[in-house]
């Protein structure tokens, strides 16, 4: 948890896949051994994603693990993984699948700069504007964190500048309040060319 890659970093859904794994295993809830928890097997293939190499997940797929399960595009995409992305869409899995919270494969990229995710998912039709259960967009998440690169694919895309979120923000609004002040002046330009 303390790792100084921010991508290397568990998520609270990793931390409590770890823990349930541990406790139907009978083990102490205490133990942070990850190596030695024996995961279910759609657990396994999350695993894999998130943390393995193309080779692990495509052993997994190969025996018949299904690529839609829950979470391992997401994880896939969160962490840059374009070869993983690759073999999970290989294997039919739904580009726009939801993880949890309503996000798709898109927003993780996006959040986490990952463009050549970003690319493949939007090359194999992953929705632009689709939104999670905060009414946000890959567009959100990348002005948010100051993306340009980002930012101008899912434009190019076709992403709508004038979504707002639950609480009736825009992208602009999330680049604004993070001081992205490039981001800015690049969707007002956009927003207006597109009048």
């Amino acid at each position: 948890m303390l790792h100084p890659e921010r991508s290397c970093r568990p998520s609270a859904e990793e931390l409590e896949l770890i823990w349930s794994s541990m406790s139907s295993l009978g083990k102490p809830s205490t133990c942070n051994c990850v190596g030695n928890v024996n995961l279910m097997e759609p657990d396994e293939l999350r695993y894999a994603c998130r943390w393995g190499s193309e080779g692990d997940v495509g052993r997994l797929l190969d025996i018949g693990m299904d690529p839609n399960t829950m979470g391992a595009i997401h994880h896939a995409a969160e962490r840059g993984s374009k070869a993983i992305v690759q073999a999970l869409l290989n294997g039919n899995a739904n580009v726009d699948t939801t993880n949890p919270v309503g996000q798709t494969a898109l927003h993780c990229a996006s959040r986490n700069g990952f463009d050549g995710v970003v690319e493949l998912l939007l090359e194999n039709q992953a929705s632009v504007n689709a939104e999670d259960e905060n009414g946000q967009t890959a567009l959100h998440a990348a002005a948010a964190q100051g993306y340009v690169n980002i930012v101008n694919i899912l434009l190019e895309a076709g992403a709508d500048t004038y979504l707002e979120d639950l609480d009736g923000d825009t992208a602009i609004h999330f680049a604004d309040r993070s001081h992205h002040a490039d981001i800015v002046e690049l969707l007002e330009n956009y927003t207006h060319q597109a009048i």
